[in-house]
């Protein structure tokens, strides 16, 4: 094992801007699912159309704050150790 020789990490994230509107373009293009069996029923959708900007604007509004707050612990859990 690495032991003390790598006690430090280095966790390389693509801006929260980026990533937010991403993750939303998947989700439409998935539909939504709540299983993983659900996401992979709509696999062949991903990335054939773009969702109503209206649409992303609610989404945004409604999920911004959870949205952050995952990006945070997600950011914590791995650099935390």
């Amino acid at each position: 094992g690495w032991e003390d020789a790598a006690d430090q990490s280095i966790l390389i994230v693509r801006n929260i801007r980026n990533t937010f509107t991403e993750f939303h373009h998947v989700m439409w293009d998935l539909g939504a699912p709540k299983t993983y069996a659900e996401a992979l029923e709509h696999e062949y959708d991903l990335y054939d159309n773009l969702p109503p900007q209206e649409h992303f604007l609610s989404w945004r509004d409604e999920h911004v704050y959870d949205e952050i707050s995952f990006y945070g612990w997600f950011i914590d859990y791995w650099m935390e150790g």
